[in-house]
């Protein structure tokens, strides 16, 4: 991580002092008076402050990897390792024109996350509520969703590669406000007989589907060795990453544009740690096991419109 940062800082440097050289080193004050000027037009109107708004939709990628022994066939657990989702982002920006071709721009913004998955599995189930009759492995569909809100606050480097197509990258930070949410929800596809005998909470009865949703805690197993105990993983309150992307102004008047933005946020920080549970859906078919999930991460594909007033 810290490579990457240097990498940034320094493309960062170099790229502001090559862009912030506008005068000609080799003719400093030979060039006509009339290019002179309308060089020095060029680079005022460019380098000027800009302050606008912005909205757009995030595309989350939740990861989570997870390692199982011994492995369960066809384990419904798995729809943890990975997920996706949608959510909104709005705020607001400033953009403070160094040269004609390069700026910093600084942005804060309400930024949701949200991100899940549902997978097909099969957990072992009775087909009578009577002790003692025959136990079917029965088809269930796994759903999670996780959500959560943040504070992103981002200081990037504004390259400006054609006249209106420009580069910005640098280091954001994403601060969560309140709890982070998980909904999980197992539900009955076999039509068999079969049942699911016992909720979440550890109610006996017969279900055709479970559900409970959470805060903060970020595991829906039993801890291994008591069923009884959810085990919970703190989700990080602030995470810090590196931000790329790419926009296009689109010029209303002389003042006012419209900027599409497409932007990868990659963040270095873990949202959680990581956790161990127990995997008990099919003791009777296969057996119980040990499942090890690795700290996980959530990054983003960001499609934002932006509006900007010059000054």
């Amino acid at each position: 991580m810290r490579t990457l940062l240097t990498m940034v800082a320094v493309t960062f440097i170099c790229t502001a002092l090559s862009f912030a050289q506008g005068e000609d080193v080799l003719r400093p004050n030979g060039r006509p008076a009339g290019e002179q000027d309308g060089a020095s037009s060029s680079s005022s109107k460019k380098a000027r402050i800009v302050l606008g708004v912005e909205v757009g939709m995030n595309m989350n990628f939740h990861g989570q990897g997870m390692t199982m022994d011994p492995v369960i066939e066809n384990s419904p657990e798995v729809a943890l390792e990975s997920g996706t989702g949608f959510s909104p982002e709005f705020g607001v920006f400033a953009d403070f024109g160094i040269s004609s071709k390069f700026g910093i721009q600084v942005r804060a913004a309400y930024d949701a996350k949200a991100a899940g998955n549902a997978v097909n599995g099969i957990i072992d189930a009775p087909v009578s509520g009577i002790e003692g009759f025959a136990v079917v492995p029965m088809e269930t569909t796994m759903e999670y969703a996780l959500s959560y809100n943040t504070v992103a606050i981002a200081a990037l480097a504004r390259i400006d590669l054609t006249e209106n197509f420009f580069l910005t990258i640098g280091p954001i930070a994403q601060i969560t406000m309140g709890d982070v949410t998980r909904e999980d929800v197992l539900t009955k596809i076999s039509d068999d007989g079969s049942f699911i005998t016992v909720d979440y909470e550890g109610n006996p009865g017969q279900y055709d589907q479970i559900s409970r949703t959470t805060t903060v805690a970020q595991n829906l197993l039993p801890a291994a060795g008591d069923p009884t105990f959810y085990t919970t993983s703190t989700y990080a309150t602030t995470r810090f990453g590196a931000e790329i992307g790419l926009g296009y102004r689109v010029m209303l008047n002389e003042t006012v544009y419209l900027a599409p933005n497409l932007r990868y946020q990659y963040m270095f920080s873990p949202l959680n740690d990581e956790f161990t549970a127990e995997e008990i859906s099919q003791p009777f078919t296969q057996s119980t096991a040990l499942i090890q999930y690795d700290k996980g991460t959530l990054n983003t594909l960001a499609f934002i419109l932006q509006l900007g007033f010059s000054l």
